[in-house]
């Protein structure tokens, strides 16, 4: 069996997203707006390899099939078997979902282009050396940009530090912190993040775990800086925070979805959480993992006429041929198959003695 790509996996990768990213959100929201380092960090890898299960809605040699009645099997019947303009609903949904992503694609490079031709227009202030992911030492310029009211990190090939043309002082924290982006390789991250939504565009939970990683990822930043800051220097660094995050103008959700990003930055910073245990986070982790190994299937309740008939392990076997299979049912012969469906895995395989054949 080769590896596949078909609606149910489609639509069994969906599931496992939601059915894993509410629970998590729920107990984010739980903390308060203080976190540890290492839930961060805990967080991440999940969100990751949730990313991952929906950029692979695949069905492999090794997948399970879990086969599920009523409500499910008579929305995939729908899918199936409805059409819109002659055109089968689940092709017509494709189409659709295609021409979409590519729209927002389009749209999306064309902003980002306009917005870094308006950023060739800042003044180069300064070159700040710095390794790239390769190992090789590359400088990335500093611009001042006059329009500009924050400090932040933009590019991937040819990366930029845009800094407002009145400084509001301890910038250096700030620019400290973008180039942690850097060092992390942010910028590639959130990329991947983007892509993500340009495909399922039209699941809204894409775009709230987009902000949560965000959100995360500053705050990650945010404890790899100050990790080797006296207490006085993380109250100087949280203070920047602050300003920055005001002059900014932009009230951002926090981790806690009711609170500002400021507030849960400076909380987790400045207080001595509790090194939390990461049961939680290690048992989605695992699930999430078992998730690619099994797909949802339909399987409806039928209402049998004369001569139709089910299939049910205790009905069918099949006899090994010296060319294929040759499969029973009720003890009726029904034909020769030449390899066993992933159905048939389970059931019974008869090989008869060399005289009997």
């Amino acid at each position: 069996m080769k590896v596949s790509c078909t609606y149910t996996t489609i639509i069994t990768a969906n599931i496992f997203f939601i059915l894993f990213l509410v629970p998590v959100l729920f107990y984010i929201k739980r903390q308060k707006d203080t976190f540890h380092k290492k839930e961060i960090k805990m967080i991440l890898v999940f969100f990751w390899i949730l990313i991952i299960r929906l950029f692979t809605p695949f069905e492999y040699p090794v997948t399970y099939s879990v086969y599920i009645t009523d409500l499910y099997a008579k929305a995939c019947e729908i899918l199936r078997d409805t059409k819109i303009l002659n055109i089968n609903i689940m092709i017509f949904f494709c189409v659709i979902s295609f021409c979409g992503t590519m729209i927002l694609s389009i749209v999306r490079i064309s902003q980002y282009r306009r917005f870094l031709q308006l950023l060739s227009y800042g003044e180069t202030i300064q070159h700040i050396p710095i390794q790239n992911m390769f190992g090789k030492t590359i400088e990335i310029p500093m611009k001042q940009i006059k329009f500009i009211n924050e400090v932040f990190l933009v590019g991937l090939l040819k990366p930029m530090i845009i800094v407002p043309e009145v400084l509001a002082g301890k910038e250096e924290y700030i620019i400290e912190h973008e180039l942690e982006h850097f060092k992390n390789h942010d910028q590639w991250y959130k990329l991947l993040v983007d892509i993500l939504c340009l495909v399922y565009w039209w699941n809204p939970l894409v775009y709230v775990l987009k902000g949560y990683i965000e959100n995360i990822l500053e705050l990650r930043n945010d404890f790899s800086v100050t990790k080797n800051m006296t207490e006085k220097e993380k109250i100087e660094y949280a203070d920047t925070i602050f300003l920055h995050m005001k002059e900014k103008n932009k009230m951002k959700l926090g981790l806690g979805l009711t609170k500002n990003l400021s507030k849960t930055r400076i909380y987790s910073l400045l207080i001595e959480k509790t090194k939390k245990t990461t049961k939680f986070y290690f048992v989605m982790i695992i699930l999430i993992l078992y998730s690619f190994f099994v797909v949802i299937e339909p399987r409806g309740v039928l209402n049998l006429n004369h001569g139709q008939f089910t299939l049910e392990e205790d009905n069918l076997y099949l006899i090994k041929e010296r060319e294929g299979y040759s499969f029973y049912i009720n003890d009726e012969y029904m034909g020769n198959i030449e390899e066993i469906p992933k159905e048939f895995f389970e059931l019974e395989i008869l090989e008869l003695r060399e005289e009997n054949r």
